[in-house]
């Protein structure tokens, strides 16, 4: 099933891209393959919200998608 992005956001993404750095909004709709991921990073925001903390390293090789993943998150624990 498709799903519309406004073209707000659409715009923004595809400016990002373009210039090479990761978008700040609109990553959800093209986020892939990253669930796993990004559920474990929420489970610790949750902990975080209870008064918990946590601390992880996040390792890749260069483009792996680190900081996208990190943006991603970023945007859910706002929502939060």
């Amino acid at each position: 099933m498709a799903v519309a992005v406004p073209k707000r956001i659409a715009s923004g993404i595809i400016n990002a891209l373009k210039g090479g750095v990761v978008p700040r909004t609109g990553l959800g709709y093209i986020a892939v393959g990253r669930t796993a991921e990004i559920n474990a990073l929420l489970h610790d925001v949750d902990i975080t919200e209870e008064g918990g903390a946590f601390f992880r390293f996040i390792v890749g090789r260069y483009g792996s998608g680190k900081s996208f993943l990190i943006q991603l998150v970023r945007g859910f624990a706002l929502e939060k």
